[in-house]
């Protein structure tokens, strides 16, 4: 059995005890902001993938979210967001997924994204290409006047940045066919992956938010481009097809710098 067989059980199982998680009175903890949340699910996710994938993939290296401490190599790990949504978790959206994807270095090439509560399962690597419950994906490319996006959005970020962030969506919002958010950059990312969304952009996204649906994207034929930020492992991004992917990054270029 290869790595992406193993992170596959891993993000499977671990999402079917969240999904069970849910109907029980699990503590909750507000992080930066009030839709910032860690729950005790959170956790015991996390420690149900680490412990799973410590035993099956030899010199398992990884980031995750809560533990928030790269383990091993930083040339090559696995970034871990037990739960991506975490305020949809609580809420009772089903829009919420366990996210575990390979980075090397600023290469992502091997991702899969479990969504417990639609029962949707993605995943990808370059060698397969990307799938939806063994459904082969295949990003098509679009027009800006035709396409929605998907936004990410930080839960904490400093007000100059947020205003021209807004000011920019304004923009996009009239250009496009609209401007969503979900509140699950994973999701997002998939969701294009599927061409739901023509292309996704987001700002100050940890590694952990978007390694796997970055690389679920890239292997079903769409482009990303990733921007540093001042947070350590947190990136600006933009996921679209080619033409698609200049197109906003020119309209975003104020901030994506």
């Amino acid at each position: 059995m290869n790595d992406l067989q193993h992170v596959i059980r891993a993000a499977v199982s671990s999402g079917n005890i969240i999904l069970k998680l849910r109907d029980t009175n699990f503590s909750k903890t507000n992080k930066e902001s009030n839709r910032d949340v860690v729950t005790e699910a959170d956790l015991i996710s996390e420690k149900v993938i680490i412990d799973f994938l410590s035993k099956e993939i030899k010199n398992f290296s990884y980031l995750s979210e809560e533990l928030n401490i790269l383990v091993g190599n930083s040339d090559e790990y696995w970034a871990i967001d037990p739960i991506d949504g975490t305020a949809n978790y609580i809420s009772g959206s089903k829009n919420f997924c366990v996210s575990i994807g390979n980075v090397c270095g600023e290469m992502l090439n091997k991702g899969v994204v479990f969504a417990p509560a639609l029962n949707d399962l993605y995943y990808s690597s370059e060698e397969l290409g990307s799938y939806k419950n063994q459904q082969k994906l295949k990003v098509i490319e679009s027009n800006l006047s035709d396409s929605l996006i998907a936004i990410s959005l930080p839960g904490k970020t400093d007000r100059r940045f947020s205003k021209d962030i807004y000011k920019i969506l304004y923009d996009l919002n009239s250009q496009s066919s609209g401007i969503l958010r979900l509140g699950s950059a994973s999701l997002h990312l998939a969701n294009h992956a599927e061409n739901i969304f023509g292309g996704c952009i987001g700002f100050n996204a940890p590694i952990w938010d978007i390694a796997a649906g970055l690389a679920i994207c890239k292997n079903a034929g769409s482009s990303y481009k990733l921007f540093k930020t001042n947070n350590e492992h947190s990136y600006h991004y933009i996921s679209a097809p080619p033409l698609l992917l200049e197109e906003l990054h020119q309209m975003l270029r104020k901030v994506l710098r």
